[in-house]
């Protein structure tokens, strides 16, 4: 019995098999014949145009893309013209530089003349846009190329009407698009040159700038200073009340002082919430029962946020200058603006990190006198450095872009307090206990120790001699350093 039903079960299969294969046939067999159909008939060339998507017909249509087309191919040549100058310009003017570098580099005024030449680079070159242009004459090329055969076949067999399409109009127009799809061609060629001139140009004056004197020797102007030195303006609070637009300070105030309000409400929710979850996690802190590691995630995920608080009001006070000034460029989101919140972010992690039965006391077991010393140290230097701050960024929009001493002050302050606040910290008693075994020898310790504040005077030093640039990208480098070690450090000791 079971054979049998297998057996039935094969033949219907088989015949199921058979009946789609010949239903295949007839479908491929009735798709083949209805093209030879279409294509063997005698007037698809005229079919052929009337389905076109562009009515070729219309002469009124054909000579306004002429003129189109011509207009396009003027502004294309313009615009090749100017990149082709640009980029000739370009590329004399960096030979002169590399020619010429020995006495440049001794020159303040080449440091002057290095910022406004990287300004005034253009970021990016449009080849996209460029790309896809070209796509689209080529499509439109190959339609008009397509008509013009057909036009061409239907006059010579006498199929339809001459006077339908003007065909010295079409080939007119073919010619006019090839045209413009040779100058897009050289356009695309001569943008790619000059996007790897701009390139390398940047990358040059980037690295010069680092060892060029942006200003001079701070002992040439301290014991000569003026007011145009010291602010780079001649007379400041003239400057300062002809470039702030008094109409937008009613407005931005009011949202300044709500942002201020909200922040401080965020501040005071964060350090309650601290205060909570600490006391929480102290009573079952080492318990195996009750303990858990997510206590320690959310005391930290409350930190970064509480850290936070810090650089967005510095970003806020920022942006309260930056957006009542008149004259000078944006300076909210260059790389000093975000060096300078990540570091009010990281002064202010360590800040709630060695707060009272926080991180680094109860999960870390660091003793309570050395974090109550730190989170005192840095409350201390916290807010000093944030004025300071902010002053730089007020002294900025001033200056504008000359050189002014008070930058140069406010920076070494800055460096200064940052010199203090670690200084303060290597010379904790047992700091070197918390560190990995190799920190903790007298070696290990030795190179910490002086390496990084052997580093400020590095940095002080180059910004004194003028070298305002250097001294800032050792700087931010040193900091990075810094932060990666901390980190280690606290991975070390999870």
């Amino acid at each position: 019995m079971i054979r049998e039903k297998e057996i039935y079960s094969y033949i219907v299969a088989f015949i199921a098999m058979l009946a789609m294969s010949i239903a295949i046939y007839l479908l491929a067999s009735e798709d083949d014949a209805e093209n030879t159909r279409v294509f063997n008939r005698e007037n698809f060339v005229e079919k052929e145009i009337e389905l076109n998507p562009k009515n070729f017909s219309n002469t009124h249509k054909i000579d306004v893309e002429i003129d189109k087309v011509n207009l396009e191919i003027v502004k294309m040549s313009s615009d090749l013209e100017r990149m082709s100058l640009e980029y000739a310009e370009l590329v004399e003017e960096m030979e002169v530089i590399k020619s010429n570098l020995d006495w440049l580099n001794k020159t303040t005024a080449f440091g002057a003349y290095t910022r406004v030449m990287l300004q005034a680079l253009p970021q990016t070159i449009k080849m996209e846009s460029l790309q896809d242009y070209r796509s689209q004459v080529n499509i439109r090329t190959y339609e008009i190329s397509k008509a013009i055969r057909a036009v061409s076949q239907s006059q010579e067999e006498r199929l339809i009407a001459t006077e339908r399409i003007d065909l010295e109009k079409l080939q007119q127009l073919n010619s006019l698009y090839k045209a413009l799809s040779n100058q897009i061609e050289t356009l695309i060629v001569v943008s790619g040159d000059y996007s790897l001139a701009l390139a390398e140009a940047r990358d040059f004056l980037k690295e010069r700038q680092v060892w060029t004197y942006s200003n001079a020797p701070i002992w040439k102007n301290i014991f000569n200073l003026d007011t145009k030195k010291l602010f780079g303006v001649t007379s400041p609070i003239r400057f300062i009340t002809q470039n702030i637009e008094l109409d937008k300070v009613r407005i931005s105030l009011i949202y300044l002082v709500a942002f201020t309000m909200i922040l401080l409400f965020l501040n005071r929710w964060s350090r309650l919430k601290l205060d909570l979850v600490s006391q929480r996690q102290k009573k079952v802190f080492g318990n195996p029962l009750k303990d858990s590691f997510s206590n320690s995630i959310i005391v930290l995920a409350i930190t970064f946020v509480a850290s936070s608080i810090l650089p967005v009001f510095f970003f806020t006070c920022v942006w309260f200058l930056d957006f009542n000034w008149v004259r000078y460029p944006s300076i909210l989101y260059d790389q000093i603006m975000i060096a300078s919140c990540a570091l009010l972010w990281s002064v202010g992690f360590l800040y709630h990190l060695s707060r009272k039965q926080g991180m680094l006391e109860l999960h870390f077991r660091w003793s309570k006198e050395m974090c109550h010393t730190i989170h005192y140290r840095i409350r201390i230097i916290m807010f000093p450095l944030l004025i300071t701050l902010v002053c730089f960024y007020f002294f900025r929009l001033t200056a504008q872009e000359n050189d002014a001493e008070i930058l140069r002050i406010l920076y070494l302050l800055v460096v200064g307090l940052l010199f203090v606040l670690y200084k303060s910290v290597l010379n904790l008693g047992d700091v070197n206990d918390h560190l990995p075994a190799f920190f903790q020898s007298g070696v290990g310790f030795f190179v910490i120790y002086y390496s990084l504040l052997g580093s400020f005077f590095v940095v002080i030093g180059m910004a004194m001699l003028g070298l305002y640039v250097g001294s800032w990208k050792i700087l931010v480098l040193q900091q990075l350093n810094v932060f990666a070690l901390i980190g280690v450090f606290l991975v070390y000791q999870l």
